[in-house]
């Protein structure tokens, strides 16, 4: 199976699945201990995020979202204060007004959640292509990363690139599993 294959295979897989993961990740040391979160807006059948954004924001963790910059993909992730800040993309995904002023810079007491269709036992995922969070990810490896997926997008193996990053823990509906 190569990553289009699966894509397609997962999408569909994803989209008869439900539960919430946000038990275990409010539960979770590590978030407890971190000030900053950095998480993806889900779309769709992803993982509900909203909640994960909400309570943080309402523990008074500072939390940052991504805006795509260009066409080329670069990413940034922009603090926001509220839900009610961000709008519908041309392709209906809800991202922050473009505000170079609040660009967050990550610090080691910082935890990305990351998205994923696929993800697998070595940690690696399988995305939507664009390898938006790959380079992001590449770029700031001190980042504590963590995957969100339900325990039925877990498989063995995923076919993988050079250039694709792992996490560091997989959160889903029922346990956070760490990498190393």
């Amino acid at each position: 199976m190569n990553k289009r294959e699966a894509r397609e295979i997962f999408r569909d897989i994803r989209s008869g699945l439900s539960g919430s993961i946000t038990r275990n990740i409010f539960s979770w040391d590590l978030y407890k201990r971190c000030e900053s979160i950095l998480c993806f807006v889900s779309f769709g059948s992803e993982i509900d995020t909203r909640e994960v954004i909400k309570k943080s924001i309402a523990k008074g963790k500072k939390v940052a979202v991504p805006f795509i910059k260009n066409k080329k993909g670069d990413m940034v992730f922009i603090e926001i204060s509220s839900l009610k800040e961000l709008e519908k993309n041309e392709i209906g995904i809800l991202e922050p007004k473009y505000d170079e002023s609040k660009i967050f810079v990550p610090n080691k007491r910082s935890i990305i959640i990351v998205p994923g269709l696929i993800y697998d036992t070595d940690f690696y995922r399988i995305g939507y292509g664009g390898g938006y969070y790959d380079r992001y990810l590449a770029s700031n490896e001190f980042l504590c990363s963590v995957g969100v997926c339900f325990e039925k997008q877990i498989v063995n193996t995923l076919p993988r690139d050079d250039y694709d990053m792992s996490v560091d823990y997989i959160a889903t509906e029922d346990r956070i599993i760490r990498r190393f």
